[in-house]
Parts: C-alpha cells; sequence; structure tokens
C-alpha cells in the first residue's frame, strides 16, 4: 500500500469485502479474522493513515469502526485533544477543545498512543476550521480524515513490536 508509515510494527494487508457508510454506521467489513490474528481494538490504516479499529471478529473476516463513524473518538498529539466522528467520510470534530488551545487550520492530527488502542504517531487528520466564539468556553474545530474512506479497497492491519509474531 506504499505506506509512509512506522516500520518498526508488523503489518498485514486485508482486503474489504463490504461498506456501511451511512451517517448513523460507518463499518467495513475485512478478510482477516480470528485464524490470522486479528483481535479487537486492533488499529486499522491505509497509506495515508488511520482509518479506524476492528470492533468484531469472526474466524475469518473482522468489522472495522470507521474514525469517522459518530461513536468513535481518536487522540491527537502534543496538545491532547478528542477527535470524534460525525456521521460523514470527510469530517471529524474535536471535542472540548478550550479556546486559547493553539491549533489552527492546517495543523495535522496524530494517533497520541494514549490509551494503548493506537499506536502514536500515525496521521488521522487535517485541521479544516477553528471557530473561537467569545460567548463559549470551548473552540469548535472541524477535520477532514487523510484516509480516502469513501474510496477504501485495501487496509493494514497493525500489531505492536512487542508481540509475538509465532502466534500470528
Amino acid at each position: 500500500l506504499n505506506s509512509p508509515l512506522r516500520t518498526d510494527e508488523y503489518k498485514k494487508i486485508a482486503e474489504i469485502l463490504t461498506a456501511e457508510t451511512d451517517i448513523y454506521r460507518q463499518q467495513i467489513v475485512i478478510n482477516q479474522g480470528e485464524k490470522d490474528g486479528a483481535y479487537v481494538g486492533q488499529p486499522v490504516i491505509d497509506e495515508k493513515g488511520v482509518i479506524g479499529q476492528i470492533i468484531s471478529v469472526g474466524e475469518n473476516t473482522s468489522r472495522v469502526l470507521l474514525l469517522t463513524d459518530v461513536t468513535h473518538s481518536v487522540l491527537r498529539n502534543d496538545v491532547r485533544v478528542i477527535a470524534s466522528g460525525t456521521g460523514h467520510t470527510d469530517e471529524l470534530t474535536l471535542d472540548n477543545v478550550p479556546r486559547s488551545v493553539d491549533i489552527e487550520k492546517g495543523d495535522l492530527l496524530v494517533t497520541s498512543g494514549l490509551g494503548g488502542r493506537f499506536l502514536e504517531g500515525y496521521p488521522v487528520a487535517i485541521v479544516q476550521s477553528v471557530s473561537r466564539d467569545g460567548s463559549n468556553y470551548f473552540a469548535t474545530v472541524k477535520a477532514k480524515p487523510l484516509a480516502a474512506l469513501e474510496r477504501l479497497r485495501y487496509v493494514l492491519l497493525l500489531w505492536p513490536s512487542n508481540l509475538d509474531m509465532s502466534k500470528v
């Protein structure tokens, strides 16, 4: 997939079998399951960045919750913010961002590694707009995912580098 991303984690290509991408559900099903070493919570990326994480695993397939799903959240590195899905494949919102925080249009959002779900340093999105309304304590921030979520065909599953790969 021409991934320019980190080389210290084990990666495996998966093909997308089906996609459910409406405003209420942003999920895909991939052709890697328990027999392939896939696990719940496993990060999934494409060549540009994070697309989501596995939420259920069958013997031969797994279901991936896309980061744009309304129930999904990702942390940004350095300035810690939570990016949440909006139900649209081209938009994330950043929740509870103080007006005074140093975030501007064009900033790259990357995973922080906090929480143990996503490994640190993977690209997620680019900030598209920041609105600082004086009557609100928080800024309204919108971001565009780097991954082309509406055109996915192949993705990469990631395993942490400290995992014994003889068991996968």
